[in-house]
């Protein structure tokens, strides 16, 4: 029975990740920074972007689930001009550069780090911290599997439900969106857990 541990834990994806990989008998273990109480799971004290705890939870685990993101329009539900200028590091990058080292360390046989259809074409800053972690990935010597999601329906609507009050709405003219429902993505995500063919290093 493998041991995974979820990044990102603490999500929206997570009640679905998490259901579907105790399904088919996995043990879980997540590394949060206020850990839960769900049974069967293994909870973890720790933060990605300080590297708290990663070390320690790395013990004894064979695939990553690497989930966890920073997006501070997302968190809002909204874009702030400082959206377009730059996006956090910590997370994203600095975090999945130590999470990969320490993974490739303790010998991880698969790392699945999840990520956005379009980042490595993208101009905004934080599809190109995306991509950059992408890269991250893709360089480290560890077995992978890039996951990426279009939009969640969960997030479309908190970013139209804030725009409601507004008199005038910002949009693109010529923004294309294929959404998907996020219980939908998390049943995939898992597929490449269980099943998912490992790109080698």
């Amino acid at each position: 029975m493998d041991l995974v541990l979820v990044f990102g834990g603490t999500g929206h994806l997570r009640p679905d990740v998490v259901r579907l990989l105790k399904d088919q008998q996995h043990q879980v273990r997540i590394l949060a920074r206020a850990p839960g109480r769900e049974p069967g799971v293994d909870w973890v004290r720790g933060d990605l972007a300080t590297g708290e705890g990663v070390e320690g939870a790395l013990h004894g685990v064979q695939t990553v689930v690497n989930a966890a993101s920073l997006s501070p329009a997302a968190q809002r539900g909204g874009f702030r001009l400082g959206d377009f200028v730059r996006s956090p590091l910590e997370v994203d990058v600095d975090g999945t550069r130590r999470l990969l080292a320490e993974a490739r360390r303790v010998g991880v046989e698969h790392f699945v780090h999840v990520s956005i259809v379009g980042v490595q074409q993208a101009r905004v800053p934080y599809s190109r911290v995306k991509a950059a972690a992408e890269d991250l990935v893709r360089s480290s010597g560890v077995a992978y599997s890039i996951v990426p999601a279009t939009g969640f329906y969960w997030l479309l609507a908190r970013f139209l439900d804030n725009l409601a009050p507004r008199r005038i709405w910002p949009l693109p003219s010529n923004l294309m969106l294929q959404p998907v429902d996020s219980a939908d993505f998390a049943a995939y995500l898992v597929e490449c857990v269980t099943g998912g063919q490992a790109r080698k290093p």
